[in-house]
């Protein structure tokens, strides 16, 4: 569940922000590499935290940005972006999904 939500938020992310990035590539391969990302780096996350039972913040938000760091990377190698690019676009759908499930916890006690 958790994985397809990160999915749906974040692919509504990239769509929304293909337009500053769309030289060099489509809107599909845009959302391929989204797609591919999210299926590498959420369940590994998700993973660690319930395996170690991590509850902090703290420790999640720094996961999250090791996840940001590994997106980016996957996104140099294998798109078009550059390393400007594929930063803020990992931060922007990362962000988004973080405060998505936020949201989602806060009002459904999920």
């Amino acid at each position: 569940m958790a994985l397809f939500l990160t999915i749906i938020i974040e692919e509504g992310t990239a769509a929304i922000a293909y337009p500053v990035f769309q030289k060099g590539g489509s809107r599909l391969e845009m959302a391929l590499y989204v797609l591919v990302c999210n299926m590498i780096t959420n369940p590994a996350l998700n993973l660690l935290v319930n395996l170690l039972y991590i509850r902090s913040m703290g420790i999640v938000l720094c996961l999250e940005a090791v996840v940001v760091w590994v997106e980016q990377q996957l996104f140099l190698h294998f798109s078009y972006l550059t390393g400007r690019q594929a930063f803020f676009l990992s931060l922007m759908v990362n962000a988004a999904s973080f405060l998505g499930g936020g949201i989602l916890i806060w009002y459904f006690g999920m």
